[in-house]
């Protein structure tokens, strides 16, 4: 009963003459499991079938006593990408691949993701496939990496593309069953979400992206010697995608705990359910100096990443594994020569010293602290460090991890998280340059709110390569549902 509460006193008031004792001075308690019914159901879509650019909408309906286990959601689906590749020349072999960051995850296929209950929006991420790369960058660790290989065809290519010569059309499809979790707060708690507290339906909304900005084709390349850099003169096509349903682990619990609750609700009391959101804004890659209004009550953590124009095209030039300014289409995140990052939360620097100061290489721990994962051995970064002052941006074999490229499909992280000017990498290794700043005071799990209030987010940098680009950020904050007895609820920030 600990998340029922009265909505206006939010904690007891501290007494002196309370004596706390240590759990270890406790007796052990011998309890017994709340009963319940576990299942791995399925949520179809209102429409199974989509298609870039339209909206598709899956509805978990309430059920009297249910609950949904965190870390257990994610989109069931099955795609099928159809490509027109049009050469006016001899034209060498080419690989289609997912886009959207470096990860080549199939995440790159939503724009937008929002879900709301009883007419209140719980969690609305703007650039979507943004801020799953930056997670399935920076927050897996090296086994994680092949099972959203299997999951999300992420670090792989979708389909090949025979060589041929004069010129003509190829029209390549490729058929692949995604299993795509959910990078959301809402539904990755160690708190159940409890769906029979609503009066109406869990409501989540997908907005598919552009093929062009889901899907590229590359020149397939064997090996760090092959200098082939032939285009295509066009790539288009689309994507079909069907039977897209939401699963989860559910687990249906003994009525009399869901009447108890519900009975002191009817006398006034509010259902709590806590979790951490993120929100998405952006602003021209360069300098920049831009201020956000984000209002809220817990501000936990500030994420940022830029993705260059020229890095986010669907034709990719990159020949072989390497980096240089000449590569495009490599949907990496880069560095592009960010000088002295400033954060200020309602005019106080969130750091007492810039980030990317005069390119140097020191932001990193920064950034795995406002993971919280910066001495952590199970949950960490896959993006490699080199030591600064390594020639990095001469011969392309330079960043080549493996001695002999034997296949085509697979794409590798640049072994850098920031190098100077560097651009986003090649489409085999593309670059993931990610800064983040945490804002905690603590972190009690015995307390909900563990950030600081923050009414206004100001965003600076200094200098850049090129200010043809998107500098994407992601601000994390405590958020809280409060639910009443009518099934209605309200949203806390």
């Amino acid at each position: 009963m600990s998340a029922l509460r009265s909505f206006d006193v939010t904690q007891a008031p501290g007494s002196g003459a309370t004596v706390q004792v240590p759990q270890s001075f406790q007796p052990e308690l011998d309890r017994t499991l709340l009963d319940g019914s576990p299942r791995v159901l399925e949520f179809p879509a209102s429409a199974g079938a989509f298609t870039p650019n339209i909206l598709s909408q899956i509805l978990v309906p309430p059920t009297a006593n249910r609950y949904i286990l965190g870390g257990t959601s994610y989109l069931q689906f099955r795609i099928k990408v159809s490509a027109s590749v049009v050469r006016s020349a001899d034209l060498a072999a080419q690989m289609i691949y997912f886009t959207g960051g470096p990860t080549k995850s199939a995440a790159s296929l939503i724009d937008r993701l929002t879900i709301s209950a009883a007419g209140t929006t719980l969690v609305d991420i703007n650039n979507y496939a943004i801020w799953h790369n930056i997670i399935l960058s920076h927050a897996a660790n090296q086994d994680y990496l092949l099972t959203s290989q299997i999951q999300e065809n992420a670090f792989m290519a979708v389909s090949n593309v025979a060589a041929g010569t004069g010129a003509g059309t190829a029209t390549p499809e490729a058929t692949l069953d995604i299993s795509l979790p959910l990078a959301v707060g809402l539904l990755n708690t160690t708190k159940a979400f409890p769906l029979w507290a609503f009066n109406g339906p869990l409501v989540i909304n997908i907005y598919w992206a552009s093929f062009e900005r889901a899907v590229g084709i590359a020149p397939c390349v064997l090996s760090a010697t092959d200098a082939s850099s032939t285009s295509p003169s066009s790539f288009s096509g689309t994507f079909v995608g069907e039977s897209l349903a939401l699963r989860c682990s559910c687990v249906d619990v003994d009525p009399e705990y869901i009447m108890e609750q519900r009975r002191q609700m009817s006398g006034g009391k509010m259902l709590m359910y806590s979790f951490d959101q993120a929100m998405g804004l952006q602003t021209n890659a360069g300098s920049t100096s831009i201020n956000f209004g984000i209002n809220c009550s817990s501000l936990l953590a500030v994420f940022g990443a830029q993705l260059m124009a020229a890095d986010a095209k669907p034709i990719a030039t990159s020949p072989a594994e390497g980096a240089g300014s000449t590569f495009e289409g490599s949907w990496g995140y880069s560095a592009n020569e960010a000088n002295n990052i400033r954060v200020y939360r309602d005019g106080t620097q969130m750091t007492s010293f810039p980030l990317f100061l005069q390119q140097r290489d020191e932001a990193f721990p920064i950034l795995q602290q406002a993971l919280g994962i910066l001495f952590s051995t199970s949950n960490n970064t896959i993006c490699q460090k080199v030591r600064s002052g390594s020639n990095l941006s001469g011969d392309k074999g330079n960043f080549r991890l493996n001695s002999n490229i034997s296949s085509v499909t697979k794409f590798n992280h640049l072994p850098i998280w920031s190098l100077g000017a560097s651009r986003g990498g090649s489409v085999y290794q593309p670059a993931a340059v990610v800064w983040g700043m945490s804002a905690r005071k603590c972190n009690d799990d015995s307390i909900s709110n563990q950030g600081i209030y923050c009414q206004q987010l100001q965003f600076t940098m200094d200098a850049g390569q090129s200010q043809s680009g998107t500098h994407y950020l992601f601000y994390v904050f405590s958020s809280a549902v409060a639910i009443d007895g009518g099934g209605n609820c309200v949203v806390k920030r």
